[in-house]
C-alpha cells in the first residue's frame, strides 16, 4: 500500500475520534461534574496568581496538572464549559494516534494498527472520558506513547527514544496514581526482548544489542526519575497529596 493511502486512512480514523469528541462538546454531558467545576473554578484562578504550584493547588496532585491545561485553553478561548473540556479532547486525539503507532510499531502492520486505532476511536468509554474536564485521559495518553517510545527504542538502539519513553512515563505520573507501577511492566518487558534477542541473534550481535539495550534502560529510567522526582518530593511533605494520590 501506498503511504499516502495509509496516511489518510489514518487522518480519517482521527476524523471520526474527532467527531465523537467535539460533538456538542459544551452541551454533552449535560451536567457539568462536580470535579470538573472545581477544575474550571481553580483554572480562572491561575492567571490571577490564585494558583502557583500545580503540585498543590487545592485538588489532588492529578488534577493539578489538568488544572493547568485548561487554564491555557481559557486563556485561549476564554472561560467555557468548551475550554475547560478541550484538554482532555486533544488528550483523546492524541490517544488514538499513538494507539496506531504502537501498534504498528509491534507487529508491522498498518491494518492492525488501523483497527485498533479506529476501536479506540469509537470506544464508549475513551469517548466519554475524552469529554470530560478530568485528567483521567490523560493516563492512558502517556502510558501509550511511553510504550511507542520505549519499543521503537528496544527495536532500534536509539537513546533519544529511551529518553522520551521515561519522560512520557514520568508525566504519566502526575495524571494517575496507576502509572506509578507502569516501570515494572517495563522492566519486564526489557527482559523479555532480552531473552528473545539471545535466542534469535548470533552472540555476538547479542552482545552488542544487550550493551546498546542496557545504556538505553538507564537513561530511561533516569529520565523517568527525574521528572517525577518533584512528585515524589511533594508526596513526602504533604500527607494530604501523598493521600490524594494514593486514593487515585
Amino acid at each position: 500500500m501506498k503511504r499516502t493511502t495509509e496516511i489518510a486512512i489514518v487522518l480519517v480514523i482521527i476524523a471520526i475520534a474527532g467527531f465523537f469528541r467535539l460533538y456538542r462538546l459544551a452541551d454533552i454531558p449535560t451536567a457539568i461534574a462536580p470535579d470538573e467545576a472545581l477544575n474550571g473554578n481553580l483554572a480562572s484562578q491561575v492567571f490571577a496568581g490564585g494558583i502557583l504550584n500545580f503540585l498543590h493547588s487545592g485538588r489532588s496532585i492529578t488534577e493539578g496538572t489538568m488544572i493547568f491545561k485548561q487554564a491555557a485553553a481559557e486563556k485561549i478561548f476564554g472561560t467555557s464549559v468548551w475550554a475547560l473540556r478541550l484538554p482532555a479532547v486533544l488528550a483523546g486525539l492524541l490517544t488514538v494516534l499513538g494507539s496506531y503507532l504502537l501498534v504498528r510499531s509491534l507487529f508491522n502492520s498498518w491494518e492492525i494498527a488501523a483497527l485498533s486505532a479506529f476501536f479506540l476511536s469509537v470506544s464508549s468509554w475513551h469517548i466519554i472520558y475524552s469529554r470530560l474536564g478530568i485528567s483521567a485521559v490523560f493516563a492512558p495518553l502517556l502510558l501509550t506513547w511511553g510504550a511507542f517510545f520505549f519499543w521503537h527504542a528496544l527495536s532500534r538502539g536509539q537513546t533519544i527514544t529511551f529518553v522520551l519513553g521515561g519522560i512520557s512515563v514520568g508525566l504519566g505520573m502526575y495524571s494517575s496514581s496507576a502509572l506509578a507501577l507502569t516501570p515494572l511492566l517495563f522492566l519486564v518487558t526489557a527482559l523479555v526482548y532480552r531473552q528473545a534477542i539471545k535466542k534469535d541473534f548470533t552472540h555476538t550481535r547479542y552482545l552488542t544489542s544487550r550493551i546498546q539495550m542496557l545504556k538505553g534502560l538507564g537513561w530511561f529510567f533516569f529520565a523517568l526519575f527525574a521528572v517525577a522526582s518533584p512528585l515524589v518530593a511533594q508526596l513526602a511533605q504533604s500527607s494530604a497529596d501523598a493521600a490524594w494520590w494514593f486514593s487515585d
